[in-house]
């Protein structure tokens, strides 16, 4: 996703609830021009900061991302308790089915979760003096939990280096627990351990090199 669109997503969701720069600033901590900055996509707020952003405009960070700037938060936490009661229903077909995924069709595993399939957000990018690119992105998780602020050192189509400068839950927490490594795809990919609900769950985010010409 373009930083502008993101931008343009944040302004029709603060008029859509009514508030203005200076009302949203005062929740997030920031001033109305920082705000103003935002809309306009230049600069696109840190991972925290838009966490915070959502829990402000009252919506998802997903859905905000998305352009589904219609949804409430409160809305979808009063169906959260009805999902979770159906998920934990289901819970154990769904692990059969990974599994039967994982290690009988390994090659649609590999689609699903490779990252063209999960929302980003490109942050900046800067060529440097020995032709390789610097690049920043936020990723979220292929579970939509979690929220990546990376930095990537690219030569060509090449990842060389990935750093992740920030982990944040949906909750807006900041996660620790987390590996990574490049795997034969030329995709850097981040091992996420977090708790949610008391418990502890796993997740990934695949970063893959990004287009530079």
């Amino acid at each position: 996703m373009d930083k502008s669109v993101l931008g343009s997503n944040i302004q029709k969701r603060r008029k859509r609830i009514g508030k203005t720069q200076e009302q949203i600033g005062d929740l997030v901590g920031v001033s109305k021009s920082q705000i103003s900055k935002w809309e306009h996509g230049n600069p696109v707020p840190t991972v925290s900061n838009y966490m915070k952003l959502c829990e402000a405009l009252n919506i998802r960070p997903e859905d905000l991302l998305d352009g589904n700037i219609e949804r409430d938060l409160i809305e979808n936490k009063e169906k959260k308790e009805l999902w979770r009661k159906i998920i934990s229903g289901t819970l154990c077909i769904i692990i059969v089915i990974l599994f039967i995924r994982f290690f009988v069709r390994a090659s649609e595993f590999s689609i699903y979760f490779n990252g063209e399939e999960h929302s980003k957000v490109l942050l900046s990018k800067q060529q440097l003096e020995d032709g390789s690119w610097e690049i920043r992105q936020m990723i979220r998780s292929n579970n939509d939990k979690v929220w990546a602020d990376v930095l990537i050192h690219q030569q060509e189509s090449k990842i060389i280096d990935c750093s992740v400068l920030e982990l944040i839950s949906a909750d807006g927490d900041k996660i620790e627990y987390f590996s990574t490594n490049v795997n034969p795809l030329n995709e850097f990919t981040v091992h996420i351990c977090y708790e949610e609900d008391g418990i502890n769950k796993f997740t990934i985010i695949i970063v893959d090199s990004v287009k530079v010409n």
